[in-house]
C-alpha cells in the first residue's frame, strides 16, 4: 500500500485515506497529492512487499533445520554405513588389508573396532587367524603365543602336550592325543600318539593350513591340495585327492572341505546325513562334531547336518555369525560384535558362554570350550579333567599386539 507524506507537517497518511479526503491533509488541510510522491511511495512499498517473506523466520528455519539434518544423517548414518558395508564385503572376498583400513577409519561404529582386530589377526601372515591361536583335543588345550612359541595344557600321555619347544609358530591343531604346529617355513611338526601314522608330517612343505582328527593330520598347502598323514586305508585318506581346497574341517570320524569356490566337499562316516553337503553353496567356514556338521554362510548364517539328538544342530536363527566350532555333542557360534552362542549337550556346562564377551577365536573340544578374548586372555567352560583348562594364565598376545588393541579401541 502507497504511503503519502504531507510537506506541511509532516505527516503520513496512506493513499487510500488521502483519496477519500479530495487529496488533503487529514491533519493540517494542505493539498499533498503528487504523482511523484505516489510513484516513489508504491515502488517502496512493492519492493518491501516482494522481499517481505524472507524476513520471516519461521520460513526459513525449517529450511535450514532440514539441510542440517540431511547434513547429519549423510554423515553420521548413511556414509559409515556404506564403508561399513564396503569393508564387509571386502573381508569376504579376502582383501583384509583394504578392510581393516576401513573399519579402523569407522572406529566405534557398529563392531568395526572388533572387526578390525578379528582382521589383523588373519592378516598377521599370510593365512593365519585367531582361530589358528587355540586348538582342543579330547583332553587337551594347544595355545599359541604371537612371539610364535606355543603352549599347552591338559593330558600329556603320549607327549602331546610338550610343545615348549617350538618356534616361530603361525598356527596349531589338536588331535584327539597328538598335536600339530605350523611353522613359518611352511614346514609341520607333529607330537603325540602316532600309532596311525598321524604324526609322520616331516616331509611336508609349502603348508598353509592345518588341521587334525582322532587318528590323522590333514593339511592344505599353496597349491590348495590336501594332505593326509593316519591310516592310508581309512576313508578319510580320500581327502589326498581334493583340489582347490581353502578351508578344512577336521572331526574324528569325517572331514569337510571347502573349495575356493564356496562349495561344500565331505568324506567319512555319514550315517547322520552329516556328509550330505553337495548343494550347500557360498560356504566360508565350517566344524565338525562327533555326529554332526555346521556350515557357515557368507551371509553371517548357519545351517546343521547330522544327529541332533542333544540339540547340537539347533542353529538356525543364529546370524552376523563369523566363525563356528564343534565339540561331540555341541556346537559353538563367534558373533561379529565378540558374543558367543552355544547348542546341545550341557552335562559338563560345556555351553555355558553366554556371559563372554569380546571374544575373537572359540575352540570346542570333546565336552569343553575355549575362547580367545580381545585382549590375549582365555576363557574356558565344562570338563575340567586332565587339566586340559588349566589356561586361565595364558597370555598369547604380546605387547605389540596390545598397543594395535589399544589403537583400534581409542
Amino acid at each position: 500500500m502507497a504511503e503519502i507524506k504531507c510537506l506541511s507537517c509532516g505527516a503520513v497518511t496512506d493513499f487510500d485515506t488521502l483519496d477519500a479526503i479530495d487529496n488533503t491533509c487529514p491533519y493540517c488541510g494542505a493539498t499533498v497529492y503528487t504523482s511523484k510522491n505516489i510513484s516513489v511511495t508504491t515502488k517502496r512499498a512493492e519492493k518491501e512487499s516482494r522481499f517481505k517473506f524472507l524476513k520471516r523466520p519461521s520460513f526459513l528455519f525449517p529450511f535450514f533445520a532440514g539441510a542440517v539434518s540431511i547434513l547429519i544423517i549423510l554423515y553420521f548414518v548413511i556414509i559409515p554405513s556404506i564403508r561399513y558395508n564396503t569393508a564387509v564385503t571386502l573381508m569376504d572376498s579376502g582383501k583384509g588389508d583394504e578392510a581393516i583400513s576401513i573399519f579402523m577409519e569407522l572406529g566405534d561404529y557398529r563392531d568395526s573396532s572388533l572387526r578390525s582386530m578379528i582382521l589383523y589377526g588373519r592378516t598377521r601372515n599370510s593365512e593365519s587367524d585367531f582361530q589358528n591361536y587355540i586348538a582342543t583335543g579330547k583332553n587337551h588345550t594347544i595355545g599359541l603365543i604371537s612371539s610364535g612359541e606355543v603352549v599347552a595344557a591338559g593330558s600329556n600321555l603320549f607327549g602331546q602336550t610338550d610343545v615348549s619347544s617350538f618356534k616361530d609358530a603361525i598356527a596349531v591343531a589338536a588331535g584327539e592325543n597328538h598335536s600339530v604346529i605350523l611353522l613359518s617355513s611352511g614346514k609341520v611338526k607333529s607330537i603325540g600318539n602316532n600309532s596311525a601314522g598321524q604324526c609322520n608330517t616331516g616331509k611336508w612343505k609349502n603348508i598353509i593350513s592345518i588341521g587334525a582328527g582322532k587318528d590323522y593330520t590333514a593339511a592344505i598347502n599353496n597349491k590348495n591340495s590336501v594332505l593326509f598323514a593316519g591310516d592310508k586305508d581309512s576313508p578319510l585318506a580320500e581327502v589326498s585327492n581334493w583340489k582347490n581346497i581353502v578351508s578344512l574341517a577336521t572331526g574324528n570320524n569325517h572331514i569337510i572341505g571347502i573349495t575356493s569356490k564356496g562349495n561344500v566337499l565331505a568324506v567319512g562316516d555319514n550315517s547322520y546325513g552329516q556328509c550330505d553337503v553337495s548343494g550347500f553353496k557360498n560356504i566360508t567356514a565350517a566344524a565338525v562334531g562327533e555326529s554332526h556338521t555346521i556350515l557357515l554362510h557368507s551371509d553371517g548364517t548357519v545351517s546343521s547336518l547330522g544327529s541332533n539328538h542333544f540339540g547340537q544342530g539347533e542353529v538356525s536363527k543364529w546370524e552376523d555369525i563369523l566363525t563356528v566350532a564343534a565339540g561331540s555333542y555341541h556346537s559353538l557360534a563367534l558373533k561379529a560384535d565378540g558374543e558367543v552362542l552355544s547348542a546341545g549337550l550341557n552335562s559338563f556346562k560345556q555351553c555355558n558362554v553366554s556371559s563372554w564377551s569380546d571374544v575373537v577365536a572359540i575352540s570346542a573340544g570333546d565336552d569343553f570350550s575355549v575362547g580367545l578374548t580381545l585382549n590375549g586372555k582365555l576363557l574356558s567352560c565344562g570338563n575340567t579333567d586332565y587339566n586340559k583348562r588349566s589356561l586361565s594364565d595364558w597370555l598369547l598376545f604380546l605387547p605389540k599386539e596390545k598397543d594395535i588393541i589399544e589403537e583400534l579401541e581409542k
